[in-house]
This record gives structure tokens, C-alpha cells and sequence, in this order.
């Protein structure tokens, strides 16, 4: 027998109970069952992996050799395009030539490429640096902006932001043209803002302003794909 316990008094010491004891509910209904943690398919962290993976499987193909880019002379002197960038002619490239569309690749291709090179790293590591990125960046907007407009499940999203970044247009012209590719992969982030603003219902300046930083990243070496990936904006944003 236990002596009574006193009123107004706490007890100092419990004594187990006596019996089996009755287990903890961990069903699958149990708010207090654990539960697998995924990454959402808009976390930075999707980015680097599709980034890392991108350049893995890039530099492992003809490792140590260069792939032949649009413009050459930005792969392997970037400063020397930029010396040369402002007289409208050029003598110095096939026979003489209008540089009619080489202000396309001062942003931002050339200071990638500048970076890299003040780094003294291979100009062929910094092509797949570059590539990869590219590729990268189109899938992480993707999926970003299937979020902002709640489209899909978080895998559906991933799915989709794979198709888009695979898409047989990007990957044919990629590695030959890559400069003519930035536009459509970087469509979606031209939108984003404006989805996200009319979502919330926030003043448009500030993400006006975002969608035109966008919109100046993608080069415009290619008039055309610069005019297509911009006549989506309206309707994906409405």
C-alpha cells in the first residue's frame, strides 16, 4: 500500500503504473507521424542538383575539348569582344563584318565567360560552366513559376520543369547557339513576377521592373525568339 497523498502538497515521486501500456497510435492518420520531408519543387536546392547533374553529364562528353559556340571569339576572349564591340565594323572576323548582332552577347554571356577567364580556368570547362547554367536556370523558372500559379502536384512541377529545360529546340541549338536559346529559357522568369503581383495583389512597378531585368538577360542575339518568348508573357500573366 502507498500512503495517501497530501492535499495541496505535490507528490515528490510517481510510481510507474502497473500493466502493459496502452502504445502510442502511429498510423498514417496520427498528426504525430512522421512524415517523409520533401523539398518543394520551387527550393533553390532543385536548382543546384538539376545545375550539378547538367554539368556532370556535360563535361564528362569530350572532356577537354571545346564545343564551337555562335560567337568564338566570346569563349575564348571575352575582354577582346569587349574592345571590340564598339565600332560598327569589324575587320578582324570573317573578311569583315557588320556587327550587327553582337551587342546580343554583352550581357550576359560575355561577362560569364570574362569571369571564368580572369579566373585562368579552361575555356572548356567554362563552356559547360555556362551550358549547364543555362539549362539550370530555365528548369528552376519552370518550376518556380507552375508554383506561383499552383499548377500541379511538386512532382508534376519537377516533371515539368524538366520537359521544358529538354524541350528538342533548346537542346539541339544549345550547344552551337546558346545565346539563341536564353530567351525561351528565360521566359518564364519574365512572367513570374507579374504572376506573383497579380496573385497578391501588389503594385505591378516593382515586378515590371524584375520581368525587364529578365527580359535584358536574354541577350536579343535572335530577334525572333526574343519576339516569341515575349508574346507569351501576356497571356501567361493573365
Amino acid at each position: 500500500m502507498t500512503a495517501p497523498a497530501i492535499p495541496g502538497r505535490p507528490a515528490r515521486y510517481a510510481r510507474p503504473a502497473l500493466g502493459p501500456q496502452p502504445e502510442a497510435d502511429t498510423s498514417p492518420t496520427d498528426p504525430r507521424a512522421r512524415r517523409p520531408i520533401w523539398w518543394s519543387a520551387a527550393n533553390w536546392r532543385w536548382f543546384l542538383l538539376v545545375w550539378l547533374v547538367a554539368l556532370i553529364v556535360l563535361a564528362a562528353s569530350d572532356t577537354g575539348r571545346m564545343v564551337f559556340d555562335t560567337k568564338l571569339g566570346v569563349d575564348t576572349n571575352a575582354a577582346g569582344f569587349y574592345a571590340r564591340l564598339w565600332p560598327l565594323w569589324n575587320p578582324l572576323e570573317w573578311l569583315g563584318t557588320l556587327q550587327n548582332q553582337y551587342i546580343g552577347y554583352a550581357i550576359p554571356m560575355a561577362p560569364f565567360f570574362l569571369a571564368g577567364q580572369l579566373l585562368r580556368m579552361p575555356v572548356w570547362l567554362i563552356e559547360r560552366l555556362w551550358l549547364s547554367l543555362v539549362f539550370a536556370v530555365g528548369f528552376w523558372g519552370m518550376t518556380k513559376l507552375a508554383t506561383a500559379l499552383r499548377i500541379g502536384s511538386e512532382s508534376s512541377r519537377l516533371l515539368a520543369g524538366l520537359a521544358f529545360a529538354l524541350w528538342p529546340t533548346f537542346t539541339i541549338i544549345i550547344g552551337s547557339t546558346s545565346a539563341a536559346a536564353l530567351p525561351g529559357l528565360l521566359a518564364p522568369w519574365a512572367v513570374l513576377p507579374l504572376v506573383t503581383a497579380l496573385r497578391r495583389h501588389t503594385s505591378l512597378v516593382g515586378p515590371c521592373a524584375r520581368s525587364g531585368v529578365a527580359v535584358l538577360l536574354m541577350g536579343g542575339v535572335k530577334t525572333p525568339y526574343l519576339r516569341s518568348a515575349l508574346s507569351c508573357c501576356p497571356r501567361c500573366s493573365s
